[in-house]
């Protein structure tokens, strides 16, 4: 028995001596191996950095600032005449804020008083005619009572047509007054962005804008952009964007590069409006010439940020605390 014992504890002791005494020489090579890997991981997460990119929609506009459309004065909208992102030549009609004329009749009467300069060219003209102007109507009724007059009392001649003359010239400021308080013209030639598309007969106060018109002159080297608000925070201008276009897939076309000119003070719609200069005009990263045509549209990614990992690792911790 003290025999049986004595061997348990001599293989014991051996076992022990076995585990216990790692050679010093693998435990330092141990340390060294994971010291290295720990400071190339740090190394890593140093070198290695990838920005931080805010996509928003953009449209190849022109390099001139969008134009605003103000409303004339308050009221309903009760006819628009263009659609939202259309393509719209300067001083076109854009909508007519509600009034008691019929809006074709008194554009009728406009471009018929313009002519007229003779009893005969009234007869021919607008006599016979229903029209509905509002304002005007008295006026029209009176205009026509003396073209009337005119070509039954031939000894009066002279005298009913000075009357008429008079009443054109009054009809015609009646008109461009008219004009002036209902009618919304495009301020230059360009693509309207509207405000409110797709609500019906919606209410404005006078000097709202309504939306704005993005020029048609285009130059190559400058673009505008939209910018959600929401988006907006983080970006300012001198950063760098990298423009995708829709009709030209990236992955064989390439890229527009560019930055932030400068970004508009004042938000329509929920969007700001942001001037791109492009590094090499419309010439991609690939080196592919995009044809120039306003009204490209695409994606733009704004590099708000450049951080490695590192630093992404001690904000998100600083964050979590």
């Amino acid at each position: 028995m003290p025999q049986e014992n004595y061997h348990q504890d001599t293989h014991r002791a051996e076992v022990d001596e076995i585990i216990g005494s790692a050679p010093k020489a693998i435990v330092r090579r141990g340390t060294t191996v994971i010291a290295l890997l720990v400071l190339l991981l740090l190394l890593g997460a140093w070198l290695i950095s990838y920005p931080d990119m805010v996509p928003v929609p953009v449209t190849l506009f022109s390099s001139d600032p969008p134009v605003k459309v103000i409303a004339p004065g308050s009221g309903r909208i009760t006819e628009i005449f263009v659609k939202d992102s259309e393509l719209i030549q300067a001083h076109a009609i854009i909508g007519v804020i509600e009034n008691t004329a019929n809006t074709d009749d008194m554009l009728y009467l406009k471009q018929q008083v313009e002519v007229l300069d003779s009893t005969n060219n009234i007869h021919q003209t607008i006599a016979g005619k229903k029209l509905q102007v509002g304002e005007l109507q008295e006026d029209y009724k009176k205009l026509l009572q003396l073209a009337e007059q005119n070509q039954t009392v031939l000894q009066h001649a002279t005298v009913v047509t000075q009357d008429i003359h008079n009443l054109i010239i009054e009809i015609k400021r009646q008109i461009a007054l008219w004009d002036t308080r209902y009618v919304i013209h495009a301020p230059v030639s360009g693509r309207m962005m509207l405000i409110k598309a797709g609500q019906t007969a919606p209410y404005v106060s006078s000097g709202e804008a309504l939306g704005m018109v993005i020029p048609a002159v285009f130059k190559e080297e400058d673009i505008w952009a939209q910018l959600p608000v929401t988006k907006a925070g983080k970006v300012k201008p001198g950063q760098k964007v990298l423009i995708k276009l829709q009709e030209y897939p990236f992955m064989e076309y390439g890229l527009l590069q560019g930055k932030i000119e400068k970004i508009t003070s004042i938000p329509i719609d929920s969007n700001y409006f942001m001037k791109i200069t492009l590094d090499h005009g419309l010439r991609t990263t690939r080196n592919k010439l995009i044809p120039q045509r306003p009204g490209l549209i695409g994606i733009a990614s704004i590099v708000v940020s450049d951080k490695n990992i590192l630093q992404r690792i001690f904000e998100s911790t600083k964050r979590s605390r």
